[in-house]
């Protein structure tokens, strides 16, 4: 049982939940884009305090989204975003497990030859609270590496976007 394959699962762990940071800070920054305000600190951090989850906070974005495009209507921006907002809202369970997980050894029989292998795993105490639907999981050190590239080339999709309509308000004398 290697050390060092359990610091890689951390050293995964971390990237993820920091890109998944990164995307999440650019809906922070959108949200106050829609609010009229783009780049205000104060809307940014308000957006921080809708609510310890996820879907709380992209609830208020697609509120605010909502009262944007009707005063600045753009059916393929919308779109765009909505978009965007899918893939991050499939994606959102994932990074709940890798930020709610621990580490734990798992005997995986599957490899050969049959070995013990560091990743990430529901805590025994908590598997009650795993969503209807969902089931125990242990994620290794590449599939947690693995969503942390995903969550960072969604990281930099939505940020190309919130740029994108900043210009582009620009571009039509809007703040």
């Amino acid at each position: 049982m290697d050390p060092e394959e359990q610091y890689h699962v951390f050293r995964a762990g971390g990237y993820a939940l920091c890109q998944w940071e990164h995307m999440e800070a650019e809906y922070a920054n959108m949200f106050a884009l829609f609010r009229g305000k783009p780049g205000d600190l104060e809307l940014v951090r308000a957006f921080g305090q809708i609510g310890s989850v996820y879907s709380y906070r992209i609830a208020q974005l697609r509120y605010s989204a909502e009262k944007y495009f009707v005063s600045h209507p753009n059916q393929d921006d919308e779109g765009l975003l909505h978009s965007l907002i899918g893939e991050s809202d499939a994606l959102s369970l994932e990074r709940h497990r890798i930020a709610h997980g621990v580490t734990v050894l798992m005997l995986r029989i599957e490899l050969e030859p049959p070995r013990w292998v560091w990743g990430y795993s529901a805590p025994w105490y908590a598997e009650h609270r795993l969503k209807t639907g969902d089931y125990p999981y242990h994620y290794d050190a590449d599939t947690v590496a693995e969503f942390g590239m995903t969550f960072a080339r969604l990281a930099q999709k939505v940020s190309c976007f919130r740029e994108h309509l900043e210009i582009s308000g620009r571009a039509a004398g809007r703040p």
